[in-house]
């Protein structure tokens, strides 16, 4: 005969069991969203270096004009006859 110590530990193990499992379905869930997401935003942007651009709203003095010459993650750098431009991508 099984003494009780055995059969709450029985018990409390496939509780954990099943908790691991539920657990692991909506960390994959979550990471499958995250996923599509970042992977949205990677084909949001369809700029390349060198493409040329307009500035929508310049500062005074500053071109209006110019072209690609890095893309990051945050930020762009654009290239104009008055020197570089960084713009905060969104």
């Amino acid at each position: 005969m099984r003494d009780k110590t055995e059969e709450k530990i029985e018990e409390l193990t496939t509780k954990v069991e099943k908790f691991i499992s539920r657990n692991k379905e909506t960390g994959e869930k979550h990471q499958r969203r995250r996923d599509k997401e970042n992977g949205k935003k990677k084909k949001k942007s369809k700029l390349q270096i060198g493409d040329s651009l307009r500035i929508k709203n310049p500062r005074n003095g500053q071109a209006k004009a110019g072209k690609v010459c890095s893309i990051g993650e945050e930020y762009i750098t654009v290239e104009t006859k008055r020197g570089k431009v960084v713009s905060i991508t969104t």
